[in-house]
C-alpha cells in the first residue's frame, strides 16, 4: 500500500548541546539508566517578597527585651512583656497589631540618653459650686472619665478618683499620685524617658460632646522630659539585619539624621537591605516643613499635624504597619484612603485644611485626613526629600510608589538572576560556545530575560512601557573585564490616579 505514513512523531532537527550534569558523573561505567530531575525557571512568576517590619522605642525597666537585640514578636502580648506594659513600646505594637497582624514583626529596644528624664503633669483640681456630672479626662486620646457628685465629691476626692482610674489602665503611658502636700493636686509621670515623653496628651474635654461638671476646673501644667537616645549606635547593633518598614517612636532632627544615613546605606548595592523608616510629628504648618527640609531623605516618610493627638509613636507605627501589608501586596499602589485604625485623633476642626496639606505635601510631609467616625486616614504618603544634592527641586522620589516599586523591581531581578545562573559561563554575543553550550550566557542572552522579567512587572502594574524602556536598557562585556557584564536597565514607575482635573460645561 502506497502513500506516505501519518500518526508517527518525529523529533525535530537539533542543534548539539553539551547537556551540564550534576549528578551522574562523566566517567560512569556501570550499565543502567540514570535520570536527574531538575526544576525549569522558564515559567518562574514573580519571587515573593518578604516584608519585615522592626519597631524602634524605648523600653521600661520591667521590660523583658535586651536593648539593642532585636527579637522576632508573635503578638501583642509578647511586645507588652517585652518593652514593659504601659510603655511607648506597647503603644506601638498595639497600633501596628491594630493595622496589620500578618507581617513578620521585630522589637529593637534602644537604650534611654544618659541622664534621661521623665515628663511631668501637675493636675490641679478646683470646684466651685459643683455640679454633678463627669470629669472628660483624656491621656494619649483614651477617655478616662471620673463620675463627679455634687453635694459629695470635693476637689480631694475628685482628684483621688482621678488618680485610681489613671493606675487601673495598666497600659496608660503614664502613671499617677495624689500630691502628698495638696490634696487636690495629681502628679502624672510618665512611664518611659526622654524628651519625647513631652508628647503623651495629657487633657481634657477634647471633644466637641464633651462637657465638664458646672463648677469643676482643671489646671494642667506640664513639664518635659529630657535626653534623646542615640539612634546611629541603635542601627548600627543591627545594621546586617534584613527590615523593610521601620516604625520611630522618635521625631526628632538627631533621630530622623541617623535613620537617614542608615536608610541610604542599605540601599546601596553592595548591601541591599532596603528599608523604608517612618516617624509622626506635631507642630505648626512651618515647624512640619522645617522638620522635612532638614532630612530630605527619599527613603523617611514624616507624616504630621497639628497635635496634640495622635501620639507620634502610635501613628508612625500603624502608618509603617499599613506600608508593609499593602505595598507588600502591591508597591505600585497608593495608600489613600487606608485608615490608621486604633489611633486616637484630633478634633476635626484641629486638623489642617486642603491649602495647608497642599503646602505639607509640597515640603515632604506625608498627609492624612479624618472621617466623621474620627479616624484618621492616610491622604498622601510622600518622601521628605524634595531637593537634590545640587539643590534643585527633584520630584523622583516624592511617592512613596517610587522607592517601592525600584525596590521590589531589584529584589526580584536579582534573586531570578542568581536562580537562573547559579554558575554560568560567560560569552560574548554570537559565541560558537553559547549556541551549544547551555550553561553558557551572552549580553543578548540576559537582555532577553529582563526584557521578559520587565513584561511580568508592567503586567502586576508596577510600571509601564516595559517594550520601550526594555529597548532603551543595555548589557555589555566589560571591556577589562571578561568575567563580567555592565548593564542599564531602564523602568518607568505606574503612576496613580489622585488628582482628577476637569471643567464641566453646563449647555444652555
Amino acid at each position: 500500500m502506497s502513500g506516505a505514513v501519518t500518526g508517527i512523531a518525529t523529533a525535530p532537527v537539533q542543534s548539539p548541546i553539551t547537556i551540564d550534569f550534576t549528578e551522574i558523573p562523566y566517567n560512569l561505567q556501570v550499565p543502567g539508566t540514570y535520570a536527574e530531575v531538575k526544576g525549569s525557571l522558564s515559567n518562574q512568576g514573580l519571587l515573593s517578597y518578604p516584608t519585615q517590619g522592626v519597631i524602634l522605642a524605648p523600653k521600661l525597666a520591667a521590660g523583658t527585651l535586651a536593648e539593642l537585640a532585636p527579637v522576632p514578636c508573635y503578638g501583642l502580648a509578647q511586645a507588652q512583656a517585652a518593652f514593659g506594659l504601659g510603655s511607648i513600646g506597647s503603644r506601638m505594637a498595639s497600633a501596628w497589631y491594630a493595622s496589620n497582624p500578618y507581617s513578620p514583626l521585630s522589637l529593637l529596644a534602644v537604650p534611654d540618653a544618659a541622664g534621661a528624664t521623665a515628663s511631668v503633669w501637675d493636675v490641679t483640681i478646683s470646684v466651685a459650686s459643683l455640679g454633678s456630672g463627669t470629669l472628660p479626662f483624656y491621656v494619649d486620646g483614651v477617655a478616662i472619665p471620673v463620675t463627679v457628685t455634687a453635694g459629695i465629691d470635693s476637689a480631694d476626692t475628685i482628684c483621688a478618683n482621678l488618680v485610681a482610674a489613671i493606675n487601673a489602665l495598666p497600659d496608660c503611658t503614664v502613671s499617677a499620685a495624689v500630691n502628698a502636700t495638696t490634696l487636690s493636686e495629681a502628679v502624672l509621670t510618665s512611664k518611659n524617658l526622654g524628651a519625647l515623653t513631652a508628647d503623651i496628651s495629657v487633657a481634657t474635654a477634647i471633644h466637641a460632646s464633651d462637657v465638664m461638671p458646672a463648677g469643676l476646673t482643671v489646671a494642667i501644667a506640664a513639664t518635659p522630659g529630657t535626653g534623646v537616645p542615640d539612634l546611629a549606635a541603635a542601627w548600627a547593633a543591627v545594621s546586617g539585619q534584613k527590615f523593610t518598614h521601620a516604625a520611630l517612636a522618635w521625631n526628632d532632627a538627631a533621630s530622623l539624621t541617623a535613620t537617614s544615613a542608615e536608610m541610604e546605606r542599605r540601599f546601596n548595592a553592595m548591601v541591599g537591605l532596603d528599608c523604608l523608616a517612618f516617624a509622626w510629628a506635631n507642630g505648626t504648618l512651618s515647624a512640619l516643613l522645617a522638620d522635612a527640609a532638614a532630612v530630605n531623605e527619599r527613603f523617611v516618610f514624616l507624616l504630621g499635624g497639628p497635635g496634640p493627638l495622635p501620639t507620634p509613636w502610635s501613628a508612625a507605627a500603624s502608618a509603617a504597619a499599613n506600608a508593609a501589608f499593602y505595598l507588600g501586596q502591591d508597591p505600585g499602589r497608593q495608600l489613600r484612603g487606608i485608615p490608621l485604625v486604633g489611633v486616637p485623633a484630633a478634633p476635626a476642626n484641629d486638623q489642617f485644611d486642603p491649602e495647608e496639606r497642599n503646602a505639607l505635601l509640597t515640603g515632604g510631609v506625608a498627609t492624612t485626613t479624618l472621617d466623621g467616625t474620627g479616624t484618621l486616614h492616610i491622604e498622601r504618603m510622600v518622601s521628605t526629600y524634595t531637593i537634590n544634592a545640587q539643590g534643585i527641586p527633584d520630584p523622583q522620589w516624592h511617592d512613596i510608589t517610587q522607592a517601592s516599586v525600584a525596590i521590589r523591581v531589584r529584589y526580584d531581578w536579582v534573586n531570578f538572576a542568581a536562580l537562573q545562573w547559579p554558575r554560568p559561563k560567560l560569552a560574548p554575543d554570537g559565541s560558537l560556545a553559547a549556541a551549544y553550550d547551555p550553561q553558557v550566557v551572552t549580553p543578548r542572552r540576559i537582555w532577553s530575560s529582563w526584557a521578559s522579567r520587565s513584561r511580568l512587572y508592567e503586567q502586576q502594574g508596577w510600571i509601564v512601557n516595559s517594550a520601550a524602556t526594555a529597548a532603551q536598557s543595555v548589557f555589555q562585556l566589560d571591556p577589562s573585564n571578561p568575567n563580567r557584564v555592565n548593564a542599564r536597565q531602564v523602568i518607568n514607575v505606574i503612576g496613580n490616579l489622585m488628582i482628577l482635573a476637569g471643567q464641566i460645561e453646563v449647555a444652555a
